[in-house]
This record gives C-alpha cells, structure tokens and sequence, in this order.
C-alpha cells in the first residue's frame, strides 16, 4: 500500500483520532509517517503592533507548545515500529 504518509495535524482531539488509523496502517506495510504542523503567524505578527514585549515570549510558548506535541506524537508512532 503506502511506504510514507503525510500526517499534518493541529493537535486537536479530532486531529488524535487519526493516530488510530495510522497505526493500522502499519500492518498493510506503512514504514515511515511524516508529521507536520503549520504555526499560522498572521495573529501573532500582528500583536508586534499592539504588544511588542509580549511577542517573543508568545511566539516561543506557542513554538515550545507545538514542539512538545510533536515529540510526543512522535514517540507514540515510533512505539508503533514507524520511522
């Protein structure tokens, strides 16, 4: 079937759900997910304007936020025998 699969996610519960699915897919000969998350910026760079000083620490909590996420959905599927 799929070698590699795209699995783009927002790390919603909904989003969750699909790591289910995934996992079946393993045993139809799925070897390597490939996880993505797109930080949407346009809300975030716009507070530049109206709160400078709490940019930063903003943009690096929703990073941090998203990278941890990551790591574990990432452990999850590795757990699983995926790259």
């Amino acid at each position: 079937m799929f070698k590699k699969i795209l699995y783009p996610t927002d790390f919603s519960d909904i989003s969750k759900k699909v790591i289910a699915a995934i996992k079946q897919l393993k045993a139809a000969g799925t070897a390597e997910v490939v996880l993505i998350n797109v930080i949407d910026s346009r809300n975030l760079d716009s507070m530049v304007h109206w709160a400078p000083a709490d940019y930063e620490q903003t943009r690096k909590l929703i990073e941090d936020s998203v990278r941890e996420e990551a790591e574990k959905t990432a452990d999850e599927l590795k757990e699983t025998g995926f790259k």
